[in-house]
């Protein structure tokens, strides 16, 4: 399972095809050269994150490194003479498009859970503001720390609890609070000590069902 933090990295560099495929359809000579650089940070996220899918990409890699030391893989097929510049632009977009498949899909098994996730840490949040239980955050140390108080207050408000352990399953703790955090936005902080006085969401409209639920289609 993907933490956020890596997700949102695999993500980043595949914003950054879009401009590789524009250098291939200029047909400029730095096309091969910046894919192959691109090629080796996509790997080193993929190994970085223990995804198998890393030998892909070494093995792609390692095919261009050939063809630019003069070794043309068997059934390449260019236009007019096979140079060792045309064979490994072919191979750069050949290996570029194989990528952005490969990341989509790691995306699209990762993306649909956080979204989730997401959805889930807004109707929380919903939840919290409803209540009308808001401080500054600087009455905690740090914001670490501020961001382990609102789980403990959490924690301690029953109606709550169940949303909360939803999304530490959908996402692991640590994102959990992340989703929190920025669902929570810099305009609304939660103090354990207001909460405590505060009504139950039911009474403050809160449909718990709402919550903790979201449609799986």
């Amino acid at each position: 399972m993907l933490r956020l933090i890596q997700l949102e990295e695999i993500e980043a560099l595949l914003r950054e095809a879009g401009g590789l495929v524009g250098l291939q359809e200029d047909r400029d000579p730095d096309f091969a050269a910046q894919t192959l650089a691109w090629l080796k940070r996509f790997e080193s996220a993929l190994e970085a994150n223990g995804l198998v899918e890393a030998a892909l990409i070494a093995g792609l890699r390692s095919a261009i490194a050939s063809a630019a030391s003069g070794t043309i893989p068997p059934g390449v097929v260019t236009r007019g003479q096979p140079t060792r510049s045309k064979v490994v632009a072919l191979l750069a977009g050949q290996a570029l498009q194989r990528c952005v498949e490969i990341g989509a899909t790691i995306v699209a098994s990762n993306r649909q859970r956080y979204a989730e996730a997401e959805l889930v840490a807004q109707r929380l949040v919903a939840a919290l503001r409803s209540l009308d239980v808001v401080v500054p955050e600087d009455l905690m140390a740090t914001h670490g720390e501020w961001l382990h108080a609102v789980r403990r207050v959490v924690a301690g408000r029953a109606e709550l609890e169940p949303a909360m352990v939803h999304l530490e399953g959908l996402v692991g703790p640590a994102d959990a609070l992340v989703l929190l955090d920025r669902a929570l936005g810099a305009s609304a902080r939660v103090t354990p000590a207001v909460l405590e006085v505060g009504p139950s969401p039911a009474e403050a409209g809160v449909r718990l069902e709402d919550i903790g639920e979201t449609s799986h289609g």
